[in-house]
């Protein structure tokens, strides 16, 4: 009650508080909207597109029966499969030495997301933790995905994307698709490595 009386002093002594008031008191009543929530999702499988015939990695969510394809270039499709497949090379490639960096500067990889997607692409960030804090690093989805293999980092996606993007997961007999992948990849030409990924 004592302080109640004390603003009411202060407000009598100083009406042009008031407004200001008004304004924090409207503030405080508006709803802040609730974070995009993120959906993990795991790497299926790799495939082939059927009508541009460009690598795809599906991602799928088994507890909600979704699955989310993404066009990705060759070269990230190899370190995708390679990482799926357990295969080791003598020398590091590009993210194995990204994997190397980030542990040299004493930093993990906590997730990957794929919060976005603009014009058909997608778009990734790499979240790291570090004696900075959690960095977050803009990447491509292909690239994302092929460090979290690697580092066994949880995969994320973006709610808005899981609604819009998704479709549901029809549980089929994948060889041939799988068959069709290694057909691209034994096909590929030094040139098929400029293509960009979506």
């Amino acid at each position: 009650a004592q302080r109640v009386e004390s603003c009411r002093m202060v407000i009598h002594r100083n009406p042009l508080l008031v407004p200001f008031l008004k304004l924090i008191l409207l503030l405080s009543c508006l709803t802040v909207p609730a974070l995009a929530e993120e959906i993990p999702m795991s790497v299926a499988r790799l495939g082939i597109d059927l009508e541009s015939h460009d690598p795809v990695v599906i991602l799928e969510n088994k507890e909600k029966g979704k699955t989310l394809s993404i066009t990705i270039g060759p070269f990230e499709a190899t370190a995708i499969a390679m990482a799926l497949e357990g295969t080791k090379f003598p020398r590091p490639l590009s993210h194995d030495l990204m994997k190397s960096v980030i542990e040299a500067l004493k930093a993990k990889v906590d997730r990957i997301i794929i919060h976005d997607i603009q014009e058909n692409t997608f778009y990734a960030k790499v979240v790291l933790e570090s004696s900075l804090g959690n960095l977050e690093i803009d990447a491509r989805p292909s690239d994302s995905i092929a460090l979290a293999l690697r580092t066994n980092s949880p995969i994320y996606v973006s709610e808005r994307i899981i609604l819009e993007e998704t479709v549901e997961d029809k549980t089929e007999d994948s060889t041939k698709e799988l068959d069709d992948f290694k057909k691209f990849i034994e096909g590929l030409r030094p040139s098929d490595f400029l293509k960009e990924d979506k």
